[in-house]
């Protein structure tokens, strides 16, 4: 695990609880399956896990269609 993963997937993981227990529906995407499915099991029924490179623009279009 590299450094800023290490700061970063908490932030994430804590701002996901935050934004479900505001009554949010919640995507979360990452690149490493375990880590983004270990995320939305926290969440419950209300999250979803999409794999995810954020460089690929194509991929977004996936997400989003997830999302709808």
């Amino acid at each position: 695990m590299r450094a800023n993963e290490i700061i970063r997937r908490p932030l994430v993981t804590e701002k996901s609880t935050l934004m479900r227990e505001a009554g949010a529906n919640v995507i979360a995407t990452d690149l490493q399956d375990d880590n983004g499915r270990a995320v939305v099991s926290a969440l419950g029924d209300a999250a979803i896990f999409v794999r995810h490179d954020v460089t690929d623009e194509a991929q977004w279009a996936a997400v989003i269609a997830q999302g709808l």
